[in-house]
């Protein structure tokens, strides 16, 4: 069984270790996508009692593309086989066969980029300095204020925000993401589903004017009111870090 620790277009936080503990009980292989988790807020992967969990580098790691983690809890190692080998997945080779490393190294297959684990290195520095437990506080608090600041009736993440994932009903998604960002540049995205909102995804480095401007834009969007406003609210999915030349001091000025 494959789930979602966060689903990905509500921002809500499933019941992992409950789901998990029902599915082992069924004797499912339990595989925990959080690629939404780290970065994001305090992850133990053990308190899942999960088999597997995946996680990426980029999103709100704010690292690169290319690079991610895998867990495997030990017990359940030997259910499963690589889907490839090749020179890094091999201990020992002879004329009989070959022996496969023990451990995560089996699933290695061969030379990956180097650069996205550096940037990776230098994210977790980065996001452990902050503290996860001051980025998910200011994280809550400026969702709060979104969700607050929207009609009820309009927010489909939930009300009370459980991850700095915010849904919110409007007309025309995709009309409504392009005036954003090109009268008050703001990176939101659209949803496949539900196909009438569009998603904030509000970080460490964004700040409570961002959400202001944020709740404006959406709220003069029927007129299309231009506006020379610069701020930012960064979806991780249209963007990384770079492209919008993002201050690591300012960051933490921001959560202090």
């Amino acid at each position: 069984m494959c789930l979602s620790a966060i689903t990905w277009n509500y921002g809500t936080v499933l019941p992992v270790a409950e789901l998990s503990a029902e599915a082992a009980d069924a004797g499912a292989f339990v595989l925990v996508d959080a690629v939404q988790w780290p970065g994001h807020l305090p992850l133990d992967v053990s308190s899942w009692d999960a088999h597997a969990v995946a996680m990426a580098s980029h999103k709100w790691m704010l690292g690169l593309w290319g690079a991610g983690f895998l867990y495997i809890d030990r017990a359940a190692l030997s259910r499963l086989e690589p889907a490839q080998i090749g020179y890094r997945s091999v201990a020992q080779t002879s004329s009989g066969g070959y022996e496969l490393h023990s451990g995560a190294q089996q699933f290695e297959v061969g030379t990956t980029s180097t650069a996205p684990y550096v940037a990776l290195d230098s994210a977790v520095t980065l996001l452990e300095d902050i503290g996860l437990p001051a980025i998910e506080s200011h994280i809550l608090s400026l969702a709060e204020l979104l969700t607050d600041s929207i009609d009820a009736e309009r927010i489909y993440s939930p009300q009370d925000p459980e991850t700095g994932l915010v849904t919110i009903q409007v007309e025309n998604p995709d009309t409504t993401i392009e005036r954003c960002k090109d009268e008050y540049n703001l990176v939101l995205r659209t949803l496949p589903e539900p196909s009438d909102a569009i998603r904030a995804s509000i970080h460490a480095y964004n700040t409570r004017e961002d959400v202001e401007i944020l709740v404006e834009a959406l709220d003069r969007m029927a007129k299309w009111t231009p506006s020379a406003h610069s701020h930012l609210i960064v979806d991780y999915w249209a963007g990384g870090l770079s492209r919008h030349q993002l201050n690591t001091r300012a960051h933490r000025r921001q959560i202090d």
